[in-house]
């Protein structure tokens, strides 16, 4: 293999090296971009974060991203009834039915 064809070989593994890199970064900004539980701050500062450190960058982006959370049922908790644990204070907060001690 002559030394023409070395580097030709050199140089398109290059190209292609950063082709996929660049491909990388775009798919990473576009997940942080559409990504609803950071503030624009954060989006900010992990695209700035890609495009500077290239493929570093994305692979860091990726790991911090937070996966999608459960999406919850639409109504609150049930508020639980504390029981007995006001049992050792000296003012009660149930004294009867609904009434307050106000000493």
């Amino acid at each position: 293999m002559s030394s023409d064809a070395r580097v030709s070989v050199i140089i398109e593994a290059f190209f292609a090296v950063l082709i996929a890199i660049c491909i990388l970064d775009a798919w990473v900004t576009w997940r942080v971009v559409h990504d609803d539980l950071s503030s624009s701050n954060q989006r900010v500062a992990q695209i700035v974060l890609v495009w500077l450190l290239p493929a570093v960058g994305a692979l860091i982006v990726l790991n911090m991203q937070r996966r999608k959370g459960e999406r919850g049922s639409g109504q609150y908790r049930e508020i639980p009834d504390p029981g007995d644990d006001f049992g050792y204070s000296r003012h009660s907060f149930k004294k009867g039915e609904g009434e307050v001690d106000n000493d």
